[in-house]
């Protein structure tokens, strides 16, 4: 099959004994074709264990040379179907969603419930809980049922401030949730010995230590944000929303790094993560599928019809059964623009043009870059 190809067509190729060699530095490699370059990698990517692209690319050109190997590789690793459901997804796909931001007390406040409270010094089971998405000001009620009783007598004791324009639920109000029941969990283990105090008032007295204690986001005090309480004069009279707003951005692009958005239509595979590690057994496949997109909903949700029923999956639990050049490049460079934009909003960072060298260039496109300071000497 190598008669029909041409060694001038062929990059650093040289005939001996009518078979064509491609010359390497310390070995020569044998040209096939591209039919049998496609089972040679099959080969040996079954042989090895699955092997990824660059070692793939390794064993392959200890012996052979084909034209657009890396592109052979690439659709061959991509489309393996035991490498789709047993291997981790390397990209992180959805960006973070947020209601708002809040840009003054009691525009936005998110609530929510926490439960399995029961027989800890109290027959109340529930805390209900509402956080103001600005000031991160928290309200609590311990209730015995789950009633919308409940939650009107929540809403009632925020209206004894003011009134809320939007009531919602989301991910803050889950943070929270957290870092109260491990205050509550804190309280009730110190007291073990002297359990006179039932978990419902441990649970107010966490809730006013939360609203006093200095907010990791804001690095202000909830209760100095909603009411200006600052007896200690910790607080300087700042414009506090120019600052917020800053540092919940960032807030945004650190965990938005390394993620990019997932553009699916109507018909495309995915394949669904089978959730928890803990709650399938060590060897399973971490993947199921392949399921057809049924709708798309928004940029981070879609429907599929699984196990008879339409289900709706979250973008960042789904691994797409091919991908495109343009999706790899936007998960490439989204590890790097949403850091420039982070580190342009902590510390500047120019362009500088100088006599040294700033730019190395490597074998794939790839570049090492010196970012150089204004503020550096030389």
């Amino acid at each position: 099959m190598q008669k029909e190809y041409n060694v001038k067509d062929l990059n650093k190729c040289y005939v001996k004994d009518d078979i064509i060699y491609r010359s390497k530095k310390n070995y020569k490699q044998l040209f096939i074709p591209n039919e049998i370059a496609k089972k040679e990698l099959k080969k040996i990517h079954i042989q090895f264990g699955h092997i990824g692209r660059h070692q793939l690319f390794e064993h392959f050109s200890r012996k052979f040379y084909t034209p657009n190997v890396t592109n052979l590789i690439k659709t061959l690793v991509e489309t393996c179907e035991t490498c789709l459901k047993t291997k981790n997804n390397c990209y992180r796909f959805g960006h973070m969603g947020w209601i708002g931001p809040a840009t003054h007390p009691f525009e936005i406040i998110h609530i929510d419930t926490v439960g399995g409270f029961a027989n800890y010094g109290s027959t109340k089971k529930y805390l209900r809980l509402a956080i103001d998405g600005f000031s991160r000001f928290v309200w609590s009620i311990t209730s015995k049922m789950q009633t919308a009783k409940d939650f009107i007598n929540l809403i009632k004791k925020i209206q004894n401030l003011a009134n809320p324009k939007l009531i919602d639920t989301n991910g803050l109000v889950e943070r929270v949730n957290k870092t109260l029941c491990d205050r509550i969990r804190q309280k009730i283990y110190e007291t073990k010995t002297n359990q006179t105090k039932a978990w419902s008032v441990l649970a107010e007295q966490a809730v006013n230590e939360y609203n006093r204690t200095i907010h990791s986001t804001t690095k202000y005090s909830p209760l100095y944000l909603l009411t200006g309480y600052d007896p200690d004069e910790l607080f300087d009279d700042e414009d506090h929303w120019k600052i917020l707003k800053m540092l919940i951005t960032n807030k945004k692009l650190a965990y938005d790094f390394g993620r990019t958005s997932l553009d699916l239509k109507r018909g495309d595979e995915i394949y669904i993560s089978k959730g928890n590690p803990l709650n399938r057994k060590k060897l399973d496949p971490c993947y199921e599928g392949p399921y057809p997109v049924q709708k798309v909903k928004g940029q981070a949700v879609v429907e599929v019809i699984r196990n008879g029923r339409l289900e709706t999956v979250h973008v960042s639990k789904i691994k797409p059964k091919r991908m495109d050049d343009g999706l790899k490049k936007k998960a490439l460079f989204g590890y790097v623009f949403p850091f420039m934009m982070l580190m342009a909003l902590i510390d500047p960072i120019i362009w500088e043009k100088t006599e040294h060298s700033i730019m190395k260039g490597y074998e794939n496109r790839l570049y090492l870059i010196k970012l150089i300071s204004p503020c550096m000497s030389d």
